[in-house]
């Protein structure tokens, strides 16, 4: 588990940093600074609490969004009897529009962008995050993903007039940059990124690219169908490893 939200940490960052990096090469910010923080306040004093914070709040949404949201909306659909494949788009879209709900208004408002463009990048950013917890089961990689994102852009790269400290920080010659803020094209790039990552991430960990239906919250309300699915896919990642350490 620990290592999974490492993963999803990490991953966070890197996609912000790709991000940064795409829109600094497209003239559309400016690195104004390095290594900045409030004077006012000791830097181990805002490093720890704004770390906290967002350990706090990537736990409470994913609990939330992911673990409550998708476990209720599969057993609900599964009570209709809907297929297993239909069970599971429909559980990742109903939570990531839930999430994209939560989180537009502060996100068009702090940005200028339209309701629904932003409404559009953070459900698909939810999206991702219910993937991974699909995949595996667990809260670990989506919280790590969560917390990893949040802090990417406070603490690690920063636009200038925040007060916090921050490693790069930057003013806007554009529109904002952010995961749902930037130019489509290169989020909906990141974003595709980001699923071949995380699909190949629990591939290579568990053996499996479909959802995990023995999840501890509630297996038995996922279908038989769905179930099968699962067990084949780690019968063939397992097959496909001992191919590949034999060949070794």
């Amino acid at each position: 588990m620990g290592v999974d939200a490492l993963a999803g940490f990490a991953l966070a960052v890197f996609l912000e940093a790709g991000l940064f990096v795409i829109e600094y090469h497209r003239g559309g910010v400016q690195i104004i600074g390095t290594w900045t923080d409030a004077a006012a306040v000791p830097i181990v004093i805002q490093v720890s609490i704004l770390l906290l914070g967002w350990i706090a709040l990537g736990f409470w949404e994913e609990t939330l969004f992911r673990g409550i949201v998708i476990s209720n909306a599969v057993e609900g659909l599964a009570s209709r009897e809907l297929s297993g494949r239909a069970v599971t788009l429909g559980a990742l879209l109903s939570s990531s529009v839930v999430f994209g709900f939560g989180h537009v208004i502060s996100g068009a408002i702090s940005t200028g962008d339209s309701l629904l463009y932003a409404l559009v990048m953070i459900s698909i950013s939810g999206a991702l995050y219910g993937w991974a917890y699909l995949l595996s089961g667990e809260l670990a990689f989506p919280i790590g993903l969560h917390t990893g994102g949040n802090l990417a852009t406070t603490m690690l790269i920063s636009s200038s007039g925040a007060t916090y400290p921050k490693v790069v920080e930057y003013s806007v010659s554009g529109r904002s940059i952010g995961f749902n803020t930037s130019d489509p094209a290169v989020l909906l790039l990141l974003f595709a990124i980001e699923f071949l990552i995380i699909s190949g991430y629990f591939y290579l960990q568990y053996g499996a690219v479909v959802p995990n239906p023995n999840r501890s919250e509630s297996p038995s309300v996922w279908p038989t169908e769905l179930t099968d699915d699962y067990d084949r896919s780690i019968a063939a990642g397992a097959t496909w490893r001992g191919h590949k350490t034999t060949s070794l």
